[in-house]
């Protein structure tokens, strides 16, 4: 599989790549290396293509049985900052 990958000096920015028990592949981008927790951009390929994209809300960390686990992060204004995890179906 070939994807051009950029860094952090460019849009978009690849925090991470998460495969499943498909093999699948998820690329996750979001558009500043500053943006940990908040929403990002997922490319899904499998088979050496990209099938979907996807946008959450949050930040993911695994995918398992069809499901992205990923983190909201709330901050308050105030110097607080509190999380959820939260689980969001892989469409087919």
């Amino acid at each position: 599989m070939n994807v051009e990958l950029r860094y952090a000096d460019h849009r978009p920015y690849y925090r991470k790549i998460l495969m499943d028990e498909d093999g699948r592949f998820y690329l996750v981008r979001t558009e500043s290396v500053l943006a940990k927790g908040k929403e990002a951009t997922i490319d899904i390929y499998q088979a050496g293509h990209k099938k979907r994209e996807l946008r959450l809300g949050g930040d993911p960390l695994i995918v398992h049985q069809g499901y992205l686990h990923y983190v909201v992060n709330k901050d308050d204004g105030v110097g607080e900052l509190t999380g959820a995890i939260v689980r969001s179906r892989v469409p087919d």
